[in-house]
């Protein structure tokens, strides 16, 4: 799903890329408009069903403020399944205890599990009030060396984009606020199914660790040493 979201971007926006001009030149042809645009019966199984599925995909592309900050959701440094729950999340999609009383579902509590600040596990506190994402935030923060608030995961993502940061470093930071979005959530299902308690000092090793392997597996070549802070970090303005 993840990969045809990508393309169904390419295609909106369309991206100078030999496959996207080649569906523009072979199947849409004069039809510009992705999202008005119907396929011919003697088009390729494949080409369709994508059409089908840009169907479901219409409201969230063409929601403006989503819109402001799709390019951070498909960066090529996010690990797809940091991507899938993190787009859940700007969705407000994921099943959390607030969800779950307004759909019908019985919870034994409808608190937050990872503090003790007795609050109601809705997507806002779990993701930006709970002391425990707090903490874990912070300290992520210190170790890049910059300053950004922490707020629920649509309004980070938007932070993001209006930060007048290089591609590279707004990329680093969707990497570390998906991976914070994954491993909350992760942490929150391990007590809730296994009654395991996730120490915060776990989640931001973990979350070191991926921002470097995602480095390091990308074209951007970076040794992470002791100067981390100096080539990633650079105080904000």
């Amino acid at each position: 799903m993840a990969s045809v979201g990508k393309l169904v971007l390419m295609l909106v926006t369309n991206k100078e890329m030999l496959c996207v001009k080649w569906i523009h030149e072979v199947y849409m042809k004069e039809d510009a408009d992705f999202w008005v645009y119907t396929p011919s019966n003697d088009c390729s199984w494949s080409w369709k069903n994508m059409n089908k599925i840009k169907l479901g995909m219409e409201q969230w592309y063409n929601d403006d403020a989503v819109f402001e900050v799709h390019e951070l959701v498909w960066s090529r440094l996010l690990l797809p399944k940091h991507r899938s729950i993190l787009w859940l999340a700007t969705q407000r999609k994921l099943l959390t205890k607030e969800r779950m009383v307004g759909i019908g579902i019985t919870c034994d509590t409808a608190e937050c599990v990872l503090c003790d600040q007795e609050e109601m596990e809705d997507l806002n506190h779990l993701f930006a009030e709970c002391d425990w994402v707090r903490d874990v935030w912070r300290e992520v923060m210190q170790w890049l060396g910059i300053q950004a608030p922490h707020l629920e995961p649509r309004l980070v993502l938007e932070f993001i984009k209006k930060k007048h940061w290089c591609k590279m470093k707004k990329e680093v930071v969707v990497v570390v606020h998906g991976a914070l979005i994954y491993f909350t959530w992760q942490a929150r299902n391990w007590k809730i199914f296994k009654d395991n308690i996730v120490d915060t000092s776990f989640v931001v090793q973990q979350i070191e660790v991926v921002v470097k392997e995602r480095i390091d597996s990308s074209s951007l070549g970076l040794v992470y040493s002791g100067s981390t802070r100096r080539r990633i970090g650079m105080e904000l303005i």
